[in-house]
């Protein structure tokens, strides 16, 4: 049963919104949480004997202290609990920032309790309490932090875990039109619904489950899933895709959300943490001691990791000890990255190294290659007026990537006259070869 808030006035309900955004706002700092526990104390309101109770126990995670404010919780709202503690008591990740995926410009719109009823009422489920207020605190979002956890009872490698990569957001209190995939919690109810009424994924439609967040895509126990109803109210489990007819069908991984949110931690080695953090001395330690800059950890190079946390210092040492670039990773980059000094750092890189001749698909460069780098115009006409395709891709880019990157304006300009496509990701390369030329060449970006 999802405890409802106490009738109050308006005004005192604005004013603990503001002072949960406070909190929300700076959730390492103790400060918000004492105002807030200041101003109910002048209200006579028990919340906050809870509020101080909640910072003392944060501070010490003592069982005594666990315990007494799960005493004092019981008289208390259940969702303005879960909002303002901290996992496993409640859902105030001060460990796990979450935020807007990258879908379209999408901004997580700002829940209310009006909402979540819809989707009660709607989809005849119940909302455990504490996620309830997970979704009027963040409304889901992407992961901003490692969101490594283990499931009780299985066997892991030292770097082995599982992996929370996103939950998912209410963009309106309505039917859902666009699929947002994994991001719209809406959608995913209006797909199980569908599903059952087909008699398929017994997993999830006969256990009383929603899904609400998700993993790596791997074809089995990718899917995070929520009991909405039955024995199961509450409880979180990693749940196959809907085709997956072998293999386990879901695992139960925490008895609430908020313990789920507990879990997620970083089991990562501390070199890579040292990327992540931009910790470049920690990084050089490693290196310096030996470490392997082109090391693939988890299925990536040590330089993807540094270009998903957006770390220029990091990747810059990772490139000064010798880490390879390939094509590949400058069109992710491109399209993935709003760091302009990322994209600078890795075009002088390739450029200035010459990385594309030391590393290509073949022994030597190609000559219509070699004619953009160098800028030999003759001869790129020449081999484009005997049939040479523009869009001929060579280590995973395109004759106008390389044209881009080397900021080989004539290069770019006859390419795009015989028909070179353009592709996501080559603005930030032509912003940064200063031209605006090149800029206009490439601002209206295709597929």
């Amino acid at each position: 049963m999802v405890v409802r808030c106490k009738p109050r006035e308006w005004k005192t309900m604005n004013q603990d919104e503001v002072f949960i955004s406070d909190i929300l706002a700076a959730p390492r700092d103790d400060s918000p949480r004492l105002a807030y526990a200041r101003w109910l104390d002048q209200r006579g309101d028990a919340r906050g004997d809870y509020l101080r109770t909640e910072m003392h126990w944060a501070q010490s995670r003592e069982a005594e202290l666990e315990a007494r404010l799960r005493e004092l919780a019981t008289d208390l709202d259940a969702v303005w609990v879960a909002r303002v503690s901290r996992p496993p008591l409640g859902v105030c990740a001060d460990h796990l920032p979450f935020r807007d995926p990258s879908i379209e410009g999408k901004v997580r719109p700002k829940l209310t309790a009006a909402d979540l009823d819809w989707i009660e009422r709607r989809f005849r489920v119940t909302l455990p309490a504490d996620y309830r207020g997970f979704l009027l605190n963040y409304n889901g979002g992407v992961v901003a932090a490692p969101g490594h956890f283990r499931i009780p009872g299985r066997a892991y490698g030292d770097w082995e875990y599982d992996q929370l990569l996103g939950l998912g957001s209410v963009w309106a209190a309505e039917e859902s039109k666009v699929d947002w995939y994994e991001f719209d919690l809406v959608w995913n109810l209006q797909s199980v619904e569908e599903i059952r009424s087909e008699g398929r994924w017994p997993a999830v439609t006969q256990g009383h489950l929603m899904i609400i967040g998700f993993g790596p895509p791997r074809g089995e126990l990718e899917l995070v899933g929520l009991g909405c109803g039955g024995p199961v109210i509450g409880q979180v489990y990693l749940v196959s895709v809907p085709w997956a007819d072998e293999g386990e069908q879901s695992c139960l991984v925490a008895p609430t959300f908020a313990a789920f949110l507990a879990m997620l931690t970083d089991y990562d080695p501390d070199h890579v943490k040292a990327i992540k953090a931009g910790d470049v001395a920690a990084l050089r330690r490693w290196l310096d001691a030996g470490g392997d800059p082109n090391e693939i950890y988890h299925g990536m190079p040590l330089v993807s990791h540094g270009l998903s946390h957006v770390r220029p210092d990091s990747v810059r040492e990772l490139l000064a000890h010798g880490a390879k670039l390939w094509g590949g990773l400058l069109t992710e980059a491109g399209r993935n990255s709003d760091s302009q000094e990322l994209i600078d750092l890795l075009r002088s890189h390739w450029v200035l190294r010459d990385q594309d001749a030391k590393d290509g698909d073949s022994p030597e460069v190609a000559p219509v290659i070699q004619a953009i780098r160098s800028g030999n115009m003759p001869a790129l006409r020449l081999w484009l007026d005997a049939g040479g395709d523009p869009n001929q891709v060579y280590q995973q880019m395109s004759l106008l990537d390389h044209a881009v990157v080397h900021g080989n304006v004539e290069a770019a300009r006859a390419l795009r006259a015989r028909g070179a496509r353009v592709w996501y990701g080559l603005l930030p390369y032509a912003k940064s070869s200063g031209s605006q030329e090149l800029i206009d060449l490439v601002r209206g970006e295709g597929p």
